[in-house]
């Protein structure tokens, strides 16, 4: 998932030397995003990001959800220091410390080395991201009915993760997730989440310590662990959802 492509996306000096001609109107803004405990602005990139007088000021509204799903630094002043990309309102300086605010903020994406994460206003979404999967995305029924052609092949499945500290599978649906009759097996749950520790935070419930909707990339084969028809092996990544009040926030994470 990404911004919508064809959606025009400027650098923070651009901005700056359109801000007339832009106030009113939704921009997606890229630079380096700083985020403290009482201010969050856009810089040019990490070496002018002290450089306040050539920043955009940010609304916190969905910043404030990101840290639901994406690890803040630990220590010093700011809780995020990222390349990134946010989508809002222009406005012009509403305060002397900086020459433009982005305000009404629809879309923030991180982007970091192996895992990049967005917090979307829900009515947003369908806008805001599509998919750049290069193989078709198929529910885990859909696997399982047609599993003898899908077996060798690279597939993107859709389902609800559950993992506990020896075994992973994607269930059909969040309600029925005990039944691993009709789910999918991970070959390699420890090494999953190690994976997903090291960028996200973990959503479940003891035993379990992910339960949350997500797409899987990987390669299918049949599986050697009894209940389980098939597996999912060779995982190249995966994409978590999550919901927070308005929030819609997504954690894409290279394996």
């Amino acid at each position: 998932m990404s911004i919508k492509q064809g959606e025009e996306v400027m650098d923070v000096d651009e901005v700056l030397t359109k801000v007339e001609d832009l106030a009113g109107s939704s921009v997606t803004i890229e630079g380096f995003l700083i985020v403290t405990s009482n201010i969050s602005y856009i810089a040019p990139d990490e070496n002018t990001s002290e450089d306040t007088n050539k920043s955009i000021l940010v609304q916190t509204n969905l910043l404030e959800s990101l840290e639901e799903i994406a690890p803040g630094l630990i220590g010093g002043s700011a809780i995020y220091a990222d390349s990134a990309k946010v989508r809002g309102v222009l406005s012009g300086s509403v305060s002397d410390e900086f020459p433009a605010s982005l305000l009404e903020i629809e879309a923030v994406t991180l982007l970091r080395q192996k895992a990049t994460f967005h917090a979307l206003k829900k009515g947003e979404a369908a806008s805001q991201l599509e998919k750049s999967a290069e193989v078709s995305i198929l529910e885990v029924s859909d696997v399982l009915r047609n599993s003898e052609v899908l077996i060798g092949s690279s597939t993107r499945i859709r389902g609800f993760l559950v993992t506990t500290a020896d075994t992973a599978y994607i269930a059909p649906h969040q309600d029925d997730f005990e039944n691993v009759h009709n789910s999918i097996l991970i070959t390699d749950p420890r090494s999953l989440d190690d994976r997903l520790s090291e960028d996200t935070y973990c959503s479940g419930e003891p035993p379990y310590l992910y339960q949350e909707f997500a797409e899987l990339e990987g390669v299918l084969c049949e599986s050697t662990v009894e209940p389980f028809s098939v597996a999912l092996t060779n995982l190249k990544s995966i994409s978590l959802t999550r919901e927070m009040g308005e929030a819609l926030l997504i954690a894409e994470i290279k394996i």
